[in-house]
């Protein structure tokens, strides 16, 4: 059994959209987990999907951000997270953000990233890896 799991940005959207039912139900059963972690940044681009993209009012993200802070504890980003996402991304191919939220995973130590992500499929650093919750 996993100790910490930090869920990435697309795992929170599928679990506060009507998009795909079915993605919605799998990703609500992870938020019943515990030891779930989630950064500052993933928080930020969460709350910027739902308005952006999803027409949502700031009463309503407000209402969704307050309901997922039950679930999930909250780690905070710093220099040294944004220092190794410029290298982490390097070597992976991966865009800033993407880096980021790995960086941050890993200075907190957890051990395993959730997302649908597909460019972070295979990523591996110290004890962290990554898992897609949909995959067969």
């Amino acid at each position: 059994m996993p100790g910490k799991i930090f869920l990435d940005t697309n795992i929170l959207l599928y679990a506060y959209s009507s998009e795909d039912p079915l993605k919605r139900e799998v990703c609500e059963i992870w938020l019943a987990r515990k030891n779930l972690y989630v950064s500052v940044a993933v928080l930020n681009e969460f709350c910027n999907i739902l308005r952006r993209k999803y027409h949502r009012r700031g009463s309503e993200i407000e209402a969704s951000l307050n309901e997922l802070m039950q679930y999930v504890d909250v780690l905070d980003v710093g220099a040294r997270d944004i220092r190794d996402a410029i290298y982490i991304g390097e070597r992976n191919g991966l865009g800033h953000f993407d880096a980021l939220h790995l960086a941050c995973a890993s200075r907190h130590r957890c051990d395993i990233f959730v997302t649908e992500d597909k460019a972070l499929q295979g990523f591996s650093q110290g004890g962290l890896s990554v898992l897609n919750p949909f995959a067969a």
